[in-house]
């Protein structure tokens, strides 16, 4: 796994964090594909309205974002296309394969590349029937995706990239978590 940590993003910049992570996986994910196709990114969304009674559950679903290749594109227009996607986050997974391959589509459903994201400071706390839960973060479960990146955006915003060893080499798989720096610095300013 490959992982750096970048200053935090504050002010209304923290809006752009998610877009410019989007562009930064896909950037890297085209360098490890080689190809000019657009690449099919999942990430998951999900949550509860603050304002909710506090119960066990929330909604959660893949959302499928489309990857083109070509240089970093502006963050407002990667924004929008965000906002595209939630506008169909109540669609389930299964049903955006479906619609694609009913409409000609060769897509077979899988993912190039997965994305991960929490923003530490608008995270619910962990509690059950007033008992504070706790974390275990598993190393080494198998990858849905030739890559996964996960971001954790608190006091700073820590990025970790996982690839599956079998398909890239320790040096591309590197070499492209290089490109997803650099992209996200490009987006997020020289700070980051």
């Amino acid at each position: 796994m490959a992982v750096d940590r970048l200053p935090a993003v504050t002010g209304a910049a923290r809006s752009g964090v998610f877009p410019a992570l989007l562009d930064a996986v896909a950037a890297a994910a085209h360098r490890l594909d080689g190809g000019d196709r657009v690449l099919a990114l999942g990430y998951p969304w999900g949550g509860r309205p603050a304002d909710t009674a506090p119960v066990l559950g929330c909604f959660l679903n893949t959302l499928v974002h489309p990857a083109p290749p070509g240089p970093p594109r502006p963050l407002d227009a990667l924004g929008a296309e965000w906002w595209d996607d939630l506008d169909h986050a109540d669609t389930p997974y299964d049903e955006v394969v479906r619609a694609a391959r009913s409409a000609g589509a060769s897509w077979s459903g899988a993912l190039d590349g997965l994305l991960t994201f929490e923003d530490l400071h608008r995270r619910p706390p962990l509690v059950l029937g007033g008992t504070a839960g706790r974390e275990v973060h598993l190393a080494g479960r198998p990858l849905a995706a030739p890559i996964a990146v996960s971001a954790s955006h608190g006091e700073d915003l820590l990025v970790r990239l996982a690839w599956d060893r079998e398909r890239y080499a320790d040096a591309a798989a590197e070499a492209a978590f290089a490109t997803l720096l650099a992209t996200l610095r490009h987006h997020l300013g020289a700070g980051a």
